[in-house]
Parts: C-alpha cells; sequence; structure tokens
C-alpha cells in the first residue's frame, strides 16, 4: 500500500507542476484576451441579439455556448501548440527522456492551459452578464458542476490528442485555423443544429463540446440528460485514448529514427 501511495503522489506531482508550469506560460500567451475576452463578448453580443433569450435556461443556455465555442478555438491555440512549441524551444528531447513519464508531462501541460483557458471564459461570461443584466439560472447546481468539471476534461483530452496532430504536420498553423472554423458552425453550440442542412447535422455527434452543451443546458434547467452525458464521456475518452496512441507513436518514431515526423 505505502508503495502505491507514493506512486500516485509521484504521479500528482508530475502532473501538478507541469500544469502550474504550463499555467503560467498560457498567462502571457498573445491569444488569450483575444480567446477568452473579446471573442466570447462578441459571440454573447451578437447572439443575445438574435435569440432574445425570455427565462433564465436559456439564457444559461446561451451562455454556456458561447463559453464551449470560446474554447475550442483557445484550446487550439494554446493546448494544441504545446509540443511543437517544446520542439521550437529545444525542451523536448529533455521531457521524452527525463525520468518523468512524458505522457504525464504533456497532459499536465494541457490540463494547466485548459483550467486557465475555461476558468477566464468562465469569468468572461459572468462579467458579461452582469454588465447586460441578464438573468442566470443554475437549476441543479450539483449537475452544473458535474458539467463543469467534464468539460474541462474534455478539454483537456483534445488539447492532448491535437498536441500530437499538430506536430505530425509542418502546417500547424493552418490546420489550427482550418479547424476552428467550421466546429463554431458545426458543433451546434452557438448555431443550432436545427439551423444547419439535414446533411450537416452528423458532425456534432462527434464533438464532447456539443454534448457537454446539452447535457448543462439541461442541468440549468434543473433535469438531467443522462444520454448527453453518457456521449460526452465517452467521447472525451476516445480523445484521451487516441491521444496517447498518437504520442506513445511520437516517442516510438523519435526513440528509432530521431526524429517526431511520421509523415
Amino acid at each position: 500500500m505505502p508503495v502505491a501511495v507514493a506512486a500516485i503522489n509521484r504521479i500528482g506531482r508530475i502532473l501538478f507542476e507541469s500544469a502550474r508550469m504550463q499555467a503560467r506560460l498560457v498567462v502571457h500567451h498573445p491569444i488569450l484576451p483575444v480567446g477568452t475576452v473579446i471573442q466570447p463578448a462578441a459571440f454573447l453580443l451578437i447572439v443575445l441579439s438574435r435569440d432574445h433569450p425570455t427565462t433564465r435556461a436559456e439564457t444559461t443556455a446561451i451562455l454556456i455556448a458561447v463559453v464551449l465555442t470560446s474554447l475550442w478555438g483557445a484550446s487550439l491555440w494554446t493546448s494544441g501548440s504545446i509540443l511543437r512549441r517544446e520542439i521550437a524551444d529545444g525542451t523536448l528531447a529533455r521531457s521524452m527522456t527525463s525520468l518523468s513519464d512524458a505522457r504525464l508531462v504533456v497532459i499536465g501541460k494541457c490540463a494547466g492551459a485548459t483550467v486557465v483557458t475555461f476558468g477566464l471564459l468562465l469569468v468572461t461570461a459572468i462579467a458579461m452578464a452582469a454588465v447586460l443584466r441578464v438573468r442566470i439560472g443554475l437549476g441543479d447546481i450539483a449537475d452544473v458542476f458535474v458539467g463543469l468539471v467534464l468539460v474541462a476534461i474534455s478539454g483537456i483530452a483534445l488539447g492532448y490528442l491535437f498536441s500530437g496532430v499538430f506536430v505530425i504536420t509542418r502546417y500547424a498553423q493552418h490546420w489550427t485555423a482550418a479547424l476552428t472554423y467550421p466546429v463554431y458552425i458545426l458543433a451546434g453550440l452557438i448555431i443550432p443544429v436545427a439551423a444547419l442542412p439535414v446533411v450537416a447535422r452528423w458532425p456534432s455527434w462527434l464533438i464532447s463540446l456539443y454534448w457537454a452543451h446539452r447535457f448543462l443546458a439541461a442541468a440549468a434547467a434543473g433535469t438531467f440528460d443522462g444520454r448527453s452525458l453518457t456521449a460526452a464521456l465517452a467521447l472525451t475518452a476516445a480523445y484521451a485514448v487516441a491521444g496517447g496512441i498518437l504520442f506513445m507513436r511520437l516517442i516510438d518514431r523519435a526513440r528509432r529514427k530521431g526524429t517526431l515526423d511520421l509523415v
């Protein structure tokens, strides 16, 4: 038992220190004020002027949609670029050859970036609601808390996956831009799925943030949406597994051939 406790403590320290270090870097990222303040504020003004919500639940659902939409874009630039930034800074080799599990280091860094980004987005949403004097309903607070934790974990899993994906291409910035706006449109967040053509509705089912929004919107209205929770958890697990497989391929490639290029 003491060995198991020591191992858990060590893992916790690695995750915490990696998250703390990345959080300190993210607060200086030039995209942060744009992605966590300016963009969500603009989205919120546009959506509120369009939808004119009349109940607390409707307003809360809109706020959640804006936060999750902005989280997607900000995560691509912060969490998704972690490994490429380490390659540019010359620190990736040290991370992969250290005594600590490189996967834990990257997951911790994705956690630090996600927590900072998501936290700032929530603060922006609350501040905007206060400024605009719109009513927020929390419904079942326990379910809302579960949904927020789920969003954070899903953001970490997405960051872990994309941090590996963006390493295998020489055009990461172009891919980041290419992934941003289609998801804004197809994720079923600030643009309802019902407003999309029938043939364009299915991609939202593959995006965990779509299901997380459904769960949180239901929780804000005081109901429990188990189907959306299950779907969001399943997709988050799939992202994490895919990210882990890709990262292990990156490590194997680096050790055998001295390169991270998979193509």
